[in-house]
């Protein structure tokens, strides 16, 4: 079983320095992502930004999309796996990143 070793924090696209978050999000519920690339997600199941389809079934041995870690790290997709670990695509909430 391949344990996931790295969370990576992504910034969203055309976030300044800093990084510029959802305004008025006050708990993970409230987050309503892409699992492919953190932009703001609409109604629609397919993400209008990168295309990628929410329902996608992912592999046992790694963290189910949406996963939340330390009650902070909002786990998507998974982006790479080799035998050290596994990278994912993320979103810290701590800093809106």
């Amino acid at each position: 079983m391949i344990i996931a070793k790295y969370a990576r924090a992504v910034r969203r696209s055309g976030a300044p320095d800093g990084c510029a978050g959802t305004e008025g999000v006050n708990a993970m519920s409230d987050l309503n992502l892409c699992y492919g690339c953190m932009e703001p997600l609409g109604s629609d199941s397919v993400c209008a930004h990168c295309g990628y389809d929410q329902n996608t079934t992912s592999l046992a041995n790694y963290l189910k999309p949406g996963t939340v870690l330390h009650e902070r790290f909002y786990v998507g997709r998974m982006l790479e796996a080799n035998g050290e670990g596994v990278t994912y695509i993320g979103y810290d909430t701590s800093t809106d990143c």
